[in-house]
């Protein structure tokens, strides 16, 4: 017998998986930033013919150990063809970019005439930023150097041929309580250890829904 589930979970369902794009015919992917590789094999999976960049070399070996070709380094370095790809991502790594402009030109540039563009990155207009101002954890300075509101991320796209074409804004209640250990100087056991502080931050995910305002842009768009 399934165990019961609180009102809490009802209200708040285990969200749905957002990243797994069904396959195109011979369809070619470019992960940029790709870690160890775990997104490219889930995509590689449903037959997508996957590449990758990534500055790390240990994660580079990790990749090509279960057979991912991955450059080492980074995009404008990898001086892939122009129009080489169907599918383009860039999993929070916009963030990190001291030059956007040259980063999302280089993505429009290596994707093919109505390919896909997926960029994820913290949503600076979240319900979360709003309560904890320059607590809030995704703020992440000085690793992350600008941050993206649904327009201005829409605006940088659309100079460089990129149409939007389906945004969400997924919560993350882990967020809330990393940002309460901040706001807090907590340096005891961390909330998301403490029961009742991990059972309230749950009631952080409608208000977040209802209010537009998740804590991360996960962005679709067509190179037009």
């Amino acid at each position: 017998m399934s165990e019961k589930r609180s009102f809490l979970d009802k209200l708040c369902p285990a969200k749905p998986v957002l990243d797994v794009v069904p396959c195109v015919a011979a369809g070619s992917v470019l992960d940029i930033g790709c870690g160890n590789g775990e997104y490219l094999l889930r995509l590689k999976s449903i037959g997508w013919q996957c590449q990758g960049v990534e500055f790390n070399d240990k994660a580079v070996a990790i990749c090509r150990s279960n057979g991912l070709n991955v450059f080492h380094g980074d995009l404008i370095s990898a001086n892939f063809g122009s129009e080489s790809f169907d599918f383009v991502t860039a999993h929070h790594l916009i963030e990190h970019a001291p030059d956007p402009h040259e980063l999302v030109s280089e993505i429009s540039r290596i994707t093919k005439p109505g390919g896909s563009v997926l960029i994820r990155t913290p949503n600076s207009e979240s319900l979360g930023r709003s309560w904890f101002g320059s607590y809030w954890y995704d703020n992440d300075v000085p690793r992350h150097i600008f941050l993206y509101s649904e327009k201005n991320l829409r605006i940088l796209a659309s100079e460089y041929g990129l149409r939007l074409d389906s945004l969400r804004k997924p919560v993350k209640p882990k967020l809330v309580l990393k940002s309460l250990d901040y706001k807090l100087d907590n340096r005891e056991a961390p909330s998301k250890k403490r029961k009742i502080r991990k059972y309230l931050s749950k009631l952080y995910i409608p208000a977040a829904k209802l209010s537009g305002r998740g804590d991360e842009l996960f962005a679709f768009f067509t190179k037009i």
